[in-house]
């Protein structure tokens, strides 16, 4: 018993190690057991997205996912 209980564990913290926190975007830890300061991302806004023609480019590339035959409505 106490043996699968050590197996359970060793597995949470090989578990830890491949997530990534949301808040600081470093590996091996939950977002809730983050002790990091916020990490900030700069995005461009939707208008600069279609303000500037690279992102422009970026947007009309995108491809809608293909809908399966059994969604078709027959």
């Amino acid at each position: 018993m106490q043996q699968a209980m050590k197996n359970k564990k060793k597995a949470n913290n090989q578990d830890a190690a491949a997530v990534r926190c949301q808040r600081c975007l470093k590996y091996g830890h939950l977002t809730y057991e983050c002790k990091n300061e916020n990490v900030y991302l700069y995005r461009p806004s939707r208008k600069m997205q279609f303000k500037e023609k690279q992102l422009q480019y970026e947007l009309n590339n995108v491809k809608p996912p293909e809908v399966p035959d059994a969604f078709d409505g027959d």
